[in-house]
């Protein structure tokens, strides 16, 4: 019995896919059942290496972008809702050259086709950005 609201089709066409072209690509750069390694950002909580080109960790303070961008990171990208934040944490990106990408995913809905497919192309082929 299934509890809760069944998938829809299109959240399990965006798993496969992700599957199908996320997983290979991190593979090439990913010992199989490696950890993400932590790195220390101040002001970026839980952050960590995932492969040669993914970062991932909790919203960075307004003061860690810098620190970022001297990483070599190229793209941030944002999965909050909320507009007004967006609209901060955007400007506060592009002000250090960085690229920023903002996907607003929630709990409350499903993604939109357009924001897995974007997601799904920069994991699939990053240009040798680091995001």
């Amino acid at each position: 019995m299934y509890v809760g609201r069944k998938p829809s089709l299109s959240i399990a066409a965006s798993l496969l896919a992700a599957a199908f072209f996320c997983i290979p690509a991190m593979a090439q750069t990913v010992q199989p059942g490696a950890a993400a390694q932590r790195v220390s950002v101040k002001g970026v909580d839980n952050f960590a290496q995932v492969n040669s080109f993914l970062f991932r960790g909790a919203q960075p303070d307004d003061s860690s972008y810098a620190s970022l961008k001297q990483m070599g990171i190229n793209v941030v990208v944002d999965f909050r809702d909320e507009k007004d934040q967006i609209a901060h944490e955007k400007k506060l990106v592009e002000a250090t050259g960085m690229q920023f990408l903002s996907l607003p995913w929630s709990g409350r809905s499903e993604p939109t086709h357009d924001e897995v497919i974007a997601f799904l192309n920069l994991m699939h082929n990053p240009q040798g950005k680091k995001v």
